[in-house]
C-alpha cells in the first residue's frame, strides 16, 4: 500500500492529473495525508524489504531493514523516540 499511496501522491504532486499538464511548470496540487498511521506494509515487506539510503561520499550507503528502522517510512516517529544518551 505505500508504493500506490506513493505513486498517486507523486502524480498528484506534479499535476499530472491535470489536462494543463506542461513538465516545466510547476502546476501541481498540494496533498496532505490524513490516515498516515494507518499505512500497511503487505505480505513479508516488513522483514524483507531492505531500506537503502546513500550518504553521498563514495563507498557509504547505509542499509537497514524496514523492521530496525522505523525511520524510513515514518520519519516523525523517528524524532519523537526518545533518545539513548
Amino acid at each position: 500500500m505505500v508504493g500506490r499511496l506513493a505513486s498517486l501522491v507523486a502524480m498528484r504532486l506534479r499535476g499530472k492529473h491535470l489536462p494543463t499538464y506542461t513538465p516545466h511548470v510547476d502546476c501541481g496540487d498540494h496533498v496532505i495525508i490524513v490516515n498516515a498511521a494507518h499505512v500497511v506494509l503487505t505480505g513479508r515487506k516488513r522483514d524483507n524489504k531492505i531500506y537503502y539510503n546513500h550518504t553521498g561520499f563514495i563507498g557509504a550507503s547505509r542499509n537497514a531493514p524496514r523492521s530496525r528502522s522505523s525511520r524510513a517510512v515514518f520519519p516523525s516517529a523517528w524524532s519523537r523516540r526518545p533518545s539513548s544518551g
